[in-house]
């Protein structure tokens, strides 16, 4: 039974790390646009009346903070899968609440930027290519949520070796 729960485990962490991954390249993208495209201040530069701090050329204002809280999640995400990875290489219960914790904050995480993404997408107003990192925030959410289930009924189910 605890092979099984390990290999479902690692499955997990592997589909986690991968949408993570792409997450952050889609982030990455968006980010590096917006930094390339975005306003030039100079002397005789006056801003827009409705400017933001966080102002991306494509999309609409949701856009920012979508882009941003994807990144955040991207990268907490990544270190959670690590810190996963870290668990079910040693499978002891000493390992298993860093990893749990840090499952549950990068799923949090997701959670933020999915609700970006539901606003962003509520406006209407997008870029094509950004439609992609809506698309998997929304599933991504739920996985995650799998993962940590998972992680909980192995707290309670499997006994763990303990160092002595």
């Amino acid at each position: 039974m605890a092979d099984q729960l390990k290999s479902v485990a690692t499955l997990l962490l592997v589909l986690n790390f991968c949408m993570y991954c792409v997450v952050l390249g889609i982030g990455a993208w968006a980010m590096n646009r917006a930094i390339d495209h975005g306003f030039i201040i100079g002397p005789d530069f006056y801003l827009p009346a409705h400017f933001s701090p966080i102002y991306f050329p494509m999309g609409n204002a949701a856009t920012g903070f979508f882009v941003v809280f994807s990144l955040i999640a991207g990268v907490v995400g990544v270190a959670s899968a690590m810190a996963g990875v870290n668990h079910v290489r040693s499978w002891h219960l000493d390992s298993m609440p860093a990893a749990v914790s840090a499952a549950i904050i990068a799923w949090s995480l997701t959670l933020l930027a999915m609700g970006f993404a539901w606003k962003e997408i509520s406006l209407e107003i997008r870029n094509a290519k950004l439609n992609n990192g809506g698309v998997y925030d929304y599933p991504f959410g739920h996985s995650a949520n799998v993962h940590i289930n998972h992680s909980w009924q192995h707290v309670q189910e499997t006994p763990l070796k303990h160092e002595s």
